[in-house]
């Protein structure tokens, strides 16, 4: 079952943290951030990328990777710029108060930041008034996701 509904997501994920709490990510079987796809190539290209490990960086206990060197090199220069929202889970989800797994293929770059969906439908949803949405995802982060994750709220 991908979905993992409010306080439960703590208990029943491995994840891991960083001095930047954005990092916060869920494993697909990895320590990989994005699930190994290149974060800037969103942002260059418009499209999900798989990178290479020979282009790897390491940021928040997680390793990156990245298609090429440069676009290594410009994650390392500004790694904020380019992780995804939420810790990579799912923003719609973020925006109804809870947490479910983000797919990097699935995704949306919106006023320069990287924010996963679910899936293609729960993309769609996230969408429509995707400000407000936002609004919401970024308090539920803040305020219970986080604190839960690192045990301030039972």
């Amino acid at each position: 079952m991908k979905m993992i509904v409010g306080f439960l997501a703590a208990a029943m994920f491995a994840v891991f943290a960083s001095a930047d709490d954005n990092v916060l990510w869920h494993p697909y079987d990895s320590k990989l951030g994005a699930d190994g796809y290149d974060v800037v190539a969103y942002f260059d290209d418009g499209k999900a990328t798989k990178g290479d490990a020979k282009f790897a960086a390491e940021y928040g206990g997680l390793s990156w990777h990245f298609a090429t060197a440069a676009r290594r090199e410009m994650f390392a220069a500004s790694p904020e710029k380019y992780i995804p929202q939420y810790g990579g889970y799912c923003a719609y989800a973020a925006s109804l108060n809870a947490l479910a797994f983000g797919d990097p293929e699935i995704w949306t770059v919106h006023n320069g930041k990287l924010y996963f969906n679910y899936n293609a439908p729960t993309r769609k949803k996230w969408q429509v008034g995707i400000n407000g949405r936002i609004t919401k995802g970024d308090i539920y982060w803040r305020d219970v996701a986080l604190p839960r994750h690192r045990g301030e709220l039972q």
